[in-house]
């Protein structure tokens, strides 16, 4: 849209508080979720040091709100809290995303990026595990689950899985690392396969 358009000019020649008149107080009708998004996005940058402030959390979950749960919105906020640098931000969006049925698939494939690019294996578990709920028939996924369960609380479900996916499929030399590594037979740290959630 044309307002946003000119937000982000503002942003890119790092006017701040250009940017937070232009958003402040204002109302873009349809578009409300895109205003309070940058909203939270001049509060962010005006608030000094690296921690959001409290006035920007509280406009980004306003700009979540406002989408009303529509896929296409929330995804838009997800790619500009991406775009912006707000990791965290950008996480929240896409598991409105992932939790549902519309383009969950996407969100995972985000959010295994995010999680990814800053070494987050809890998170990476959460996804293969959202992906496995999606389709229990993914076995990349049940291989992720097997694996960063492993790595993480060495559990028994983990212990299952792994030995359920090496005997159905004993010719996938990943799927028989991972169970090797489960078993402690000499395997110290399994392949953990993550090329899609």
């Amino acid at each position: 849209t044309v307002p946003l358009a000119i937000a982000e000019a503002y942003s890119f020649l790092q006017d701040w508080n250009g940017l937070h008149a232009w958003v402040d107080e204002k109302n873009w009708g349809e578009e409300e979720f895109l205003r309070l998004a940058v909203l939270s996005h001049a509060l962010h940058r005006l608030t000094p040091g690296d921690r959001a402030s409290m006035e920007s959390q509280t406009a980004w979950n306003a700009a979540l709100k406002a989408t009303k749960n529509r896929g296409e919105r929330v995804v838009a906020l997800a790619q500009l809290a991406e775009g912006w640098g707000y990791a965290g931000e950008a996480t929240d969006a896409w598991w409105l995303i992932a939790n549902g049925n519309e383009n969950a698939k996407e969100a995972l494939t985000a959010l295994q990026r995010l999680y990814k690019a800053k070494q987050d294996s809890h998170g990476l578990l959460r996804v293969a595990r959202r992906a496995l709920e999606l389709n229990p028939a993914d076995l990349v996924a049940a291989n992720n689950c097997a694996s960063l369960g492993l790595l993480l609380n060495a559990d028994s479900s983990a212990r299952r899985l792994a030995t359920k996916l090496h005997a159905e499929n004993p010719a996938n030399a990943i799927f028989s690392s991972t169970s090797l590594a489960l078993s402690g037979t000499g395997i110290t740290s399994p392949w953990i396969l993550v090329a899609r959630p």
